[in-house]
């Protein structure tokens, strides 16, 4: 007596543990959320470009200080990186390190989490107090 094995639906491949089955449903969710989230993303863009390059590009031309512009972003991206690189190996060396020493490393990242709340609710405080002062 054998036993008939039937096969269910889905995609097959190699994997760790021999021939491994995924359902395609499941994939066709994902690739939908995909689809909605890039259509909402890229198509506010690609209108702004569309309206920004219409005429020649004046729209351009019409921005007296558009070098100043793009090189301030790149300027400002190239060190955000770099500072990103160097602040996230120091926390992951902290990591490996025994824990008295990683408590630092835990709560170093809070501060930029904190200070800006703070700053803007003692800020709004003071414009308060100025204002009813005149």
């Amino acid at each position: 007596m054998s036993v008939q094995h039937s096969e269910p639906a889905g995609i097959a491949w190699w994997g760790d543990g021999g021939i491994v089955r995924r359902e395609v449903a499941p994939q066709l969710g994902w690739l939908l959320i995909i689809i909605v989230v890039g259509f909402a993303v890229v198509w506010p863009v690609a209108q702004l470009q569309v309206r920004a390059f219409a005429e020649g590009g004046s729209a351009f031309a019409r921005m007296p200080r558009i070098g100043d512009t793009i090189w301030t972003t790149v300027v400002l991206a190239v060190a955000s990186s770099v500072l990103a690189v160097v602040l996230g190996t120091l926390l992951a060396w902290c990591a490996s390190l025994p824990r008295s020493v990683r408590r630092a490393g835990e709560l170093a990242p809070l501060p930029p989490l904190i200070v800006p709340a703070v700053a803007a609710v003692r800020g709004g405080s003071s414009c308060s107090r100025r204002r009813s002062a005149t």
